[in-house]
């Protein structure tokens, strides 16, 4: 399953739909998509965005999504058949995961519409948040991302694995 992970204003086109981060040679999955929104197409049923995630919030919290599963009195999870959001008691997005309909895709930044032609069989799932992997921050909102200090704006990068976040950058 191709998928292009929109995290703010990047764009990763990647052949296996994992977000992983590497810490101290060990590389530890913070986000896959087991399934993808599809709606129902003659006969065939149809399926919901599912994921599982790996990680903590800043209060040291784990947030451990199991096929998009989450219940936890300090947080409130609202799920559809295309978003999985999580927030705190204050109303702070600890993580979203929305895959984009099609129609969203003409939209995006052009730099992201430019590259997503050259790649038409994707899905766009678009991740915001807030949370915590080790020692490191990774903030996402709908412009940058953050991965502690160091900030990443406007770059598509495509690969034929999933998405590797570490300290020392990114990689597909």
């Amino acid at each position: 399953m191709k998928c292009t992970f929109l995290l703010g204003s990047n764009a990763f086109i990647v052949n296996n739909p994992v977000i992983t981060y590497v810490q101290d040679n060990n590389t530890v999955e913070i986000l896959r998509i087991k399934s993808l929104y599809s709606p129902l197409h003659n006969d065939q049923n149809s399926t919901v965005l599912i994921v599982d995630t790996n990680f903590t919030d800043a209060h040291g919290h784990n947030i451990a999504l199991i096929d998009s599963d989450f219940s936890h009195s300090d947080y409130k999870t609202v799920r559809t058949d295309k978003q999985i959001h999580v927030t705190d008691s204050n109303g702070h997005i600890i993580i979203d995961v929305l895959q984009l309909d099609e129609d969203a895709k003409p939209g995006l930044s052009s730099h992201v519409v430019n590259e997503l032609a050259h790649h038409p069989d994707t899905t766009v799932i678009r991740l915001r948040g807030d949370f915590m992997f080790g020692n490191h921050r990774l903030t996402i909102d709908n412009e940058k991302f953050f991965i502690d200090d160091d900030v990443y704006a406007e770059s598509v990068h495509s690969g034929n694995n999933g998405l590797e976040l570490s300290a020392n950058g990114i990689k597909v």
